[in-house]
């Protein structure tokens, strides 16, 4: 397919038939990933970009203003990885497998005695994912009974996955799922997602009663938002 967009553009298109309409998704690395109907032809989709060509534009600028990204994890002693929006440095010791511990200042990631080097980057990257997903739930859970109480809504379940694109979901029937990378932000960040997500069970949409709730509990919704743009786009949830 000839792309009207810019030679600096990595664009892939992906037809699915779950799609209705054509949609456009903008990458910080600058991938451009367009999502076509079956039935829409590729005439129609390059129209579509034509019309949203400024729009990339201006998002992929928006995206190389926020600075550099942090390159992809090595897993590696000393290598930082963040607990609640603050460093740790990764520490491994080779006496027997556990969970990862945590302190002020270490990451630790416990390995077999005779780990084999080879397989030692993906045994400490899913030691470190399971101990994160462990994390967000105990601390999503315990934040939402704290927000529950206050907005008057309890969800009927809290759910913790991987995600790429978004913080949480609320599903119509009342539950709630969180993505575990929230266990790297800061706690405040944590928090609007969980009201974010709460208010949800309230209102389905982002119309103004939406907002108004949200920003009883959470004044600066819109700073919360750039903050988690930006530590995503920095690469700094990487794992």
């Amino acid at each position: 397919m000839n792309s009207t967009a810019p030679s600096d553009f990595r664009l892939i298109m992906k037809r699915t038939p779950r799609r209705k309409t054509v949609a456009i998704q903008v990458f910080p690395d600058g991938k451009v990933v367009v999502l076509v109907p079956l039935q829409v032809s590729d005439a129609k989709v390059e129209q579509f970009l034509k019309l949203k060509r400024c729009w990339i534009e201006r998002t992929l600028l928006k995206f190389a203003s926020l600075g550099p990204q942090r390159a992809p994890p090595q897993f590696v002693p000393g290598e930082a990885f963040l607990y609640l929006g603050e460093e740790r440095k990764l520490s491994l010791f080779r006496i027997g497998t556990r969970a990862p511990e945590v302190d002020d200042a270490n990451l630790h990631v416990f390995l077999p005695a005779n780990s084999k080097p080879e397989l030692e980057r993906s045994r400490i990257r899913s030691a470190l994912e399971l101990w994160y997903k462990a994390q967000a739930e105990t601390l999503c859970k315990a934040r939402v009974a704290h927000f529950s109480e206050l907005m008057g809504l309890l969800p009927k379940s809290i759910q913790i996955k991987s995600y790429k694109t978004r913080w949480g979901t609320c599903k119509s029937t009342g539950e709630v799922t969180f993505n575990w990378r929230l266990a790297m932000v800061p706690l405040s960040l944590l928090d609007y997602v969980v009201i974010h997500e709460l208010a949800h069970l309230k209102y389905h949409n982002h119309g103004a009663k939406f907002w108004q709730l949200v920003k009883i509990h959470y004044p600066d919704p819109e700073a919360a938002r750039k903050a988690l743009q930006l530590l995503d786009h920095r690469g700094a949830l990487k794992l």
